[in-house]
Parts: C-alpha cells; sequence; structure tokens
C-alpha cells in the first residue's frame, strides 16, 4: 500500500489559510472580502470567518470608504458588509531593522504596512569593539522606539544585519573580517536588552530578500543578489524564500577564490573575490594607474570616493573609466560562475558600487556573455538593486514581517 501524506490539522490548515489572506491583502489592497475569496479560491464564509480574526488581532483593518456625493451610493456598504475593502493595519505594531556596517550603526523603523516612520544613523570610529557597537545600537532603538511605544504601538520583532558570517541558528557573528570580530552572541546579548522577537543575520542576505520582497516578480522569482562595497556579500532567493545553509547562513561569494596568486583577504585567505572587485580594489587600481601616469583630470587619488569615480567616469576620465572596467570586468567573472552554478532569472547589483551601475553593467554583461554558459545565461536580467544605502535595512523590515505574515497563527499566540 501506498504511503499517505498526513492530513493538515485545523490549526495547521487555519495558518495557511490565514497567511494566505494576509499576502493577498498586502499585494491587493484595498481589496473586499469577495475579491479575496476569488483570488485565494476559499469560500467566502472561510474568508469572513479569517477576516474576522485579523480583525480582532488588528493585522487587518477595513479601510476608510471614500467620499461618496451621491446619497444612493453612501449607503451602499450598509447594504453589502463584506464588500467594504480591507487593507493591513498600520497601527498593529512596528517593526525595527538594525544595520552594523564598518564604519556605522543604522535604523529603520515602520508600521505593520510597511511605512517607514523612523530614520537613525550614527557613525563609528574604525576598529570599534562590539560593546561599543552594541551600545550604538541600544541607543539608536531606544530613540526610535521610544515615541511609538508612548503611542501603545508594540514592536513586533526586530532583524540586526552585520557585515559578517552569522549563524541564523544561534544568532552568532562566526566571523566578520572588516569588522575584526569573532564568535560575538549577538542575538544572546541584545535579548538582554531588548523584550522583543530578535533575529541576527547577514545584510547582504537580508538585502537580497528586501530585494524579492518589495519588488516581487511572480514570473521572475530565482534571484541572486551582489553586494560589492568595502567586501562582496550575497544572497539567493527562491521563490521569495532565502536559501540558507545547513547553519543558517550561506551567500558568502565574496571569498569564493578568483585569482590564486592574488592578494590576501581580510579573511585570510588568498584572491578572494573581494580582493579584485570590490570599494577597495577600485581605489586601488585607481592609484595604481596614476602611478602608470594614467591621463586623468582628478587631483587626488588618495581621497577618493566612489561618488567621485563615476562622476569622471561619466565626464570620459580615462583613468576614472580604467579603474572601473577592471573592477566591472572581475565582477562579470565572478556572476559568470554564480550564473553557472544557480542558473538565476535575475542578478541584481547592490551596495556602494551599484552606484556606478553606469559603467560596470555593461562591462559586467560583455564578460557574462564571455564567460556563462550560453544556455545558462540566455534571458537573464542583470540590473541594479532597487535599494542600495538602505538595502539591508529594508531587507531586515522584510524578514520580520514575513515572519509575521507567514505565522499569524503564532504572533497572535505570543509564541
Amino acid at each position: 500500500m501506498a504511503n499517505r501524506r498526513p492530513a493538515l490539522n485545523h490549526t495547521a490548515m487555519r495558518n495557511l489559510n490565514m497567511a494566505l489572506l494576509l499576502r493577498l491583502v498586502r499585494l491587493h489592497a484595498p481589496v473586499s472580502r469577495a475579491e479575496l475569496a476569488g483570488l485565494s479560491g476559499l469560500t467566502k464564509a472561510a474568508v469572513s470567518s479569517i477576516v474576522r480574526d485579523l480583525l480582532d488581532v488588528r493585522l487587518v483593518r477595513e479601510a476608510a470608504a471614500p467620499a461618496c456625493s451621491d446619497p444612493d451610493d453612501a449607503a451602499a456598504p450598509e447594504i453589502g458588509r463584506p464588500g467594504i475593502d480591507l487593507e493591513l493595519n498600520p497601527t498593529a505594531g512596528y517593526l525595527l531593522s538594525v544595520e552594523i556596517g564598518v564604519g556605522y550603526v543604522s535604523l529603520l523603523a515602520a508600521d505593520f504596512a510597511l511605512q517607514i516612520v523612523a530614520r537613525r544613523t550614527v557613525e563609528t570610529t574604525p576598529g570599534a569593539s562590539l560593546d561599543d557597537a552594541l551600545a550604538l545600537v541600544t541607543a539608536l532603538v531606544k530613540s526610535a522606539s521610544g515615541p511609538l511605544a508612548r503611542e501603545g504601538r508594540p514592536v513586533l520583532g526586530m532583524a540586526v544585519g552585520v557585515a559578517g558570517v552569522v549563524d541564523t541558528t544561534t544568532g552568532v557573528l562566526l566571523f566578520a573580517p572588516n569588522l575584526g570580530w569573532r564568535d560575538a552572541p549577538l542575538q544572546d546579548r541584545l535579548r538582554r536588552t531588548f523584550d522583543a522577537p530578535i533575529v541576527v543575520a547577514n545584510e547582504a542576505n537580508l538585502a537580497a530578500l528586501g530585494e524579492s520582497y518589495f519588488h516581487p516578480r511572480p514570473e521572475n522569482n530565482f534571484l541572486v543578489y551582489v553586494s560589492s562595497g568595502i567586501g562582496i556579500g550575497g544572497g539567493i532567493v527562491l521563490h521569495d524564500e532565502l536559501l540558507t545553509g545547513a547553519r543558517g547562513f550561506t551567500g558568502e561569494i565574496g571569498h569564493m577564490t578568483v585569482d590564486p596568486g592574488g592578494l590576501q583577504c581580510a579573511c585570510g585567505n588568498i584572491g578572494c573575490w573581494e580582493t579584485v572587485a570590490s570599494e577597495r580594489a577600485l581605489f586601488r587600481y585607481a592609484r595604481e594607474l596614476r602611478a602608470e601616469r594614467y591621463p586623468t583630470r582628478l587631483k587626488d587619488v588618495e581621497r577618493l570616493s566612489i561618488e567621485m569615480l563615476v562622476e569622471a567616469a561619466l565626464a570620459r576620465d580615462r583613468l576614472a573609466l580604467e579603474a572601473l572596467h577592471r573592477v566591472g570586468r572581475w565582477l562579470g567573472l565572478g556572476i559568470a560562475n554564480l550564473i553557472n552554478i544557480y542558473g538565476p532569472q535575475r542578478v541584481a547589483l547592490g551596495g556602494p558600487m551599484a552606484l556606478a551601475h553606469e559603467v560596470l553593467l555593461p562591462v559586467i554583461r560583455g564578460e557574462v556573455r564571455r564567460r556563462a554558459f550560453p544556455g545558462v545565461q540566455d534571458s537573464i536580467e542583470i540590473e541594479r538593486a532597487a535599494y542600495l544605502g538602505d538595502a539591508a535595512l529594508m531587507g531586515g523590515l522584510a524578514y520580520v514581517h514575513k515572519q509575521i505574515m507567514e505565522q499569524p497563527m503564532r504572533w497572535i499566540a505570543g509564541e
């Protein structure tokens, strides 16, 4: 006799249906109960029952009826209550997203409808300690959340993105080469201070999730995200799910070896991708080209920014163009490897280096055409990411929001 999969129990089935309706409300709001029944395939009675529960716990609300000058039309909502539109309830609570980067700590707060309600950024000193960084996180969170708490809005959850390898099953930062930290129990440390669900994750992984969550493409839902800045990180999202390894981390693409005879990376390895395709590599190329007396209008190549090089390159400065082209060729080589391995539908370039997308993307696409398998690279979109400076922060908001949206029964039960 063939094995049969066990049937879902009532609670599990109701959670799935709640999650389905919440997702449809998010994507289609304002939307009526009748429209939800049509979109979901559930009966009108089932939709009405689930919506009542979602209204009771304030995850959704009835949208204000539009102003109407026709007295006959104004009476319509009284006749057919199921026709009243629904939307996510912004006052259900708020979400916090924090990024601990190299030289800064940033925070975004959003309501449940994902409207930004607070934004904070502070700079950190080079080589700042873990204790100093966590003290800044605490100060930023209290500064942003105080006014919201006084309005009676609970903290629904907090995500913390950090530039390093994070074991998301334990919330331990295993290694952050560009921060100089190892084996830091970030989640435990933060839970001593904040009474809210907390997740700690790699910042590039969060950025990848945010790119997918806030810009969904049902027909194009396999994304490889590449973030190039001081280092290179990335994330892979398939069907709106962030792919993770056995211990909850993956996407350390900046540390794949591309130049075995090259420079030593901050991680200790030789020839990592980020040694040749990052912000640091870009500035190194500019200095080397200046030493070779490459023509340029740049006055001081020892004090460069990506913005300066982009501006010069767009003005056809030869040194700036060549430096960016070198980075672009290395980025293209690594992206071609990722395309050959994963075969995604879309590659998004994020991080500070994406500020140079007008110069870099044609070079990257050309390198991919040369190196990726023709059958694999066909129809792949290679484009600039939607978010740049706020990418990881938006991803943190997406992570927390997604957890609530997919497990509403757990949230209702206060687990």
